[in-house]
């Protein structure tokens, strides 16, 4: 199965905040759903997936692409 996104060593800094994740990935054709409590990251990953902001390091895959670069 392809993975439409995948999140590799993903790191971005946002002051003295930094947001980690090591690796994520969301299958073609699946719903997925990312949730947790207030402040850890949810709406900047998915900004992050979005191309609204660029990680300080890592990989986001978008159908085999890497959207950061």
């Amino acid at each position: 199965n392809k993975n439409l996104i995948e999140v590799k060593n993903l790191t971005f800094k946002r002051g003295e905040r930094v947001i980690s994740k090591p690796e994520f990935e969301s299958p073609t054709g699946q719903d997925y759903g990312y949730y947790g409590p207030s402040g850890i990251g949810k709406t900047t990953l998915l900004k992050l997936i979005g191309g609204q902001l660029y990680p300080e390091q890592g990989e986001i895959l978008f159908d085999g692409q890497d959207i950061c670069r």
